[in-house]
């Protein structure tokens, strides 16, 4: 039981809930014989999460989803044109009119016999050529495109042609099937992250399973690995980059379906707010450089990181500093020489000539030697270049 990690928190504790069972009845003459194999759930010790606990492999998986054996999700009571109303519900949320009028592909991963894709098609007008369904074997009709995978191991992106726009990836009672749904959410996240698509996804969510109906048992079965709440899907969502930008449950036929559509977060917004800060260092330092280069005595108050940075950075200070027009004033560290000269301690400063220029970037540290300066009455000699 180690060996499996939780999805939502990567512990590796469970405590066992009970346990259901897959087989199969063989007959022998009038002889009857039932051959099943059982599997564990499990509770994380940590976070909650519900899954099975046994080791899936292809032989179970073969023995699951045989293709006799394979049925369509059931909505209770709703027959005919009507069973295709959960789907139309499915594609408002994802964009309903919207996907009509834009021209990129709509992808149904797990498509199993395509009665999403037939309701964009008939319901939503959508093109053919921008359907596209993808499953691990072929149950679609042959007017829609399919490309055949491994939702436990291909990679998607393969399947689309590259720089192709895709606007939705739809995967309606997948993720709970597969063994990774994170590789599986990055794997959805991938195929729109290039054009700002919708993923919708759709799952059972056991926070709000009727325990008082005997025929939900129907969700709880092998097939299924991973039980999923709003709660923690949203926490596997955030965990990919992906941004949650809708989420409810609906009870249709008997099946809380939990419904989630997302997009993928921008990855460029912290990343440029960060390389921006760093180049204001950069900047920063190179300021200070300059500012040595007046005339007359100037103090660098402070010989940690930044100063070495910028001593690196502009090499052309170290000489500054020997020739003893720019002297070094830290109280950690006076006493000590750089570049030939002794640094002075902060208490000196006030027997030294010329402006302070505070060195380090860390707006903490030179509040306090701010505060150092007035109770010592110099801090109109100081020059913050950080704060300008």
């Amino acid at each position: 039981m180690n060996s499996i990690r939780c999805v939502i928190c990567d512990g590796d504790e469970w405590d066992r809930i009970g346990a259901v069972h897959a087989g199969e009845t063989r007959r022998e003459g009038t002889s009857l014989q039932r051959v099943e194999q059982e599997f564990a759930l499990g509770a994380c010790r940590n976070c909650g999460h519900v899954r099975t606990i046994e080791q899936y492999d292809a032989a179970v998986f073969s023995r699951l989803y045989a293709q006799e054996s394979q049925q369509p999700v059931s909505w209770g009571d709703l027959k005919g044109a009507d069973a295709l109303q959960p789907y139309a519900e499915m594609v408002e949320l994802a964009g309903g009119a919207a996907l009509k009028s834009s021209a990129g592909l709509i992808i149904d991963v797990g498509c199993g016999n395509g009665p999403l894709l037939v309701t964009l098609a008939e319901r939503f007008d959508i093109a053919l050529p921008r359907l596209l369904g993808i499953d691990f074997n072929r149950m679609l009709p042959d007017r829609f495109a399919f490309r055949q995978a491994d939702l436990n191991t291909t990679d998607l992106m393969a399947l689309v042609e590259a720089g192709t726009p895709v606007d939705a990836v739809m995967s309606s009672h997948v993720i709970e099937h597969v063994l990774d749904p994170r590789r599986f959410l990055r794997q959805l996240k991938k195929l729109v992250q290039h054009c700002g698509g919708v993923i919708y996804i759709e799952t059972p969510d056991f926070s709000a399973v009727d325990v008082g109906r005997p025929d939900v048992c129907n969700l709880i079965h092998p097939q299924h690995i991973n039980y999923f709440t709003a709660d923690s899907l949203a926490k596997l969502m955030a965990s990919v980059g992906l941004l949650v930008e809708h989420v409810d449950t609906q009870v249709t036929g008997g099946i809380p379906r939990l419904r989630m559509r997302a997009r993928a977060a921008s990855a460029d917004e912290p990343a440029a707010r960060l390389r921006a800060s760093l180049q204001a260092g950069v900047e920063t330092r190179a300021q200070i450089a300059r500012s040595l280069m007046c005339a007359g005595p100037v103090l660098l108050w402070g010989a940690g990181g930044d100063l070495w940075r910028m001593l690196e950075e502009h090499p052309q200070t170290g000489a500054l500093l020997e020739s003893g027009r720019v002297r070094i004033v830290d109280r950690a560290l006076a006493g000590a020489t750089i570049h030939g000269q002794q640094i002075l301690s902060s208490s000196d400063i006030r027997n030294q000539e010329g402006p302070v220029i505070l060195m380090p970037a860390y707006s903490g540290t030179r509040r306090s030697m701010i505060n150092f300066a007035r109770s010592e009455e110099f801090d109109a000699r100081l020059v913050d270049l950080y704060a300008q």
